[in-house]
């Protein structure tokens, strides 16, 4: 795999987007078995966003503990797209909900 991005935006007629938000936060639990490092995390108020280092040297109950964040994040309703990429060249990745 060479990059990997998805986007996804809400929009008012969208039902489907809990369970788009439901698998993005599937493949953030999927990256863990990976055991990324994490390199940064911040909670604003535009965006939840966690930045990993594809290196195999960090912690995956880590990953899983964001993906937990995540998950507790998204519930507060307020997201409104979601954003994960993935660069294996570059050794990194990034999971970001936007409110």
């Amino acid at each position: 795999m060479i990059y990997e991005q998805t986007i996804i935006l809400k929009d008012d007629d969208s039902d489907s987007f809990p369970d788009a938000l439901d698998v993005a936060l599937a493949e953030l639990k999927t990256l863990a078995r990976g055991c990324p490092t994490l390199k940064a995390l911040s909670v604003k108020e535009q965006a939840f966003k966690a930045e990993f280092i594809l290196d195999g040297k960090g912690s995956e109950a880590m990953c899983l503990h964001v993906a937990g964040l995540a998950a507790v994040v998204a519930g507060w309703g307020e997201v409104t797209g979601i954003r994960y990429m993935v660069l294996p060249r570059q050794n990194m990745a990034c999971f970001e909900l936007v409110f």
